[in-house]
């Protein structure tokens, strides 16, 4: 029969504060009550008021020690290298931010990147450049005639409203296939 052996973990202030800016969220949460930068220096220059004691204190016990990765990471720390460096930790991360708009010059850049080898993402990419160069022109026309009162042709206006409801409609099909 195997016995459960249960690891005792030392409080370590410094570990602590590693931990709570390594992580954002946890970083967040701090921040509301104290300043994580005047907290270090009030503990390197050992003058740390009772109250943002007790709450890393808190922050130890009741989130460090339950928390599996969080705990690990903390017993793995060494005390005299707490240096922080933002790692891809996904704990407690905000998602990922992807950029609005690749234009032309960015997906060349990205082409280069490949070897100079333009797949079928980046010839998509580029199309997607043109269309949006189209729809921004056709927008300048319409925006135009609006302000000027300038009269546009039925035939055109009836041109422009099936080429928008044409292009949703296929956009929408390419973009929620998931063929291949």
């Amino acid at each position: 029969m195997e016995s459960v052996k249960e690891v005792s973990v030392e409080f370590d202030i410094n570990k602590v504060l590693f931990i709570i800016e390594t992580n954002d969220s946890l970083t967040k949460s701090f921040n509301k009550s104290f300043d994580i930068t005047t907290t270090k220096s009030m503990v390197s220059s050992n003058a740390l008021p009772e109250n943002v004691m007790e709450a890393l204190k808190s922050i130890y016990q009741l989130i460090i020690l339950n928390d599996d990765h969080l705990s690990v990471k903390y017993s793995n720390l060494s005390s005299d290298n707490l240096e922080v460096k933002k790692t891809t930790d996904t704990v407690g991360t905000k998602p990922k931010k992807y950029p609005k708009w690749l234009g032309k010059v960015a997906v060349e850049q990205l082409i280069v990147e490949n070897g100079g080898i333009k797949t079928e993402l980046h010839s998509a990419l580029l199309a997607m450049n043109d269309i949006k160069n189209a729809w921004s022109r056709a927008n300048r026309f319409l925006i135009k005639a609006q302000v000027d009162g300038s009269e546009i042709g039925k035939c055109s206006l009836r041109e422009v409203i099936a080429l928008g409801k044409t292009f949703n409609k296929h956009m929408d099909s390419a973009i929620t296939s998931k063929d291949d």
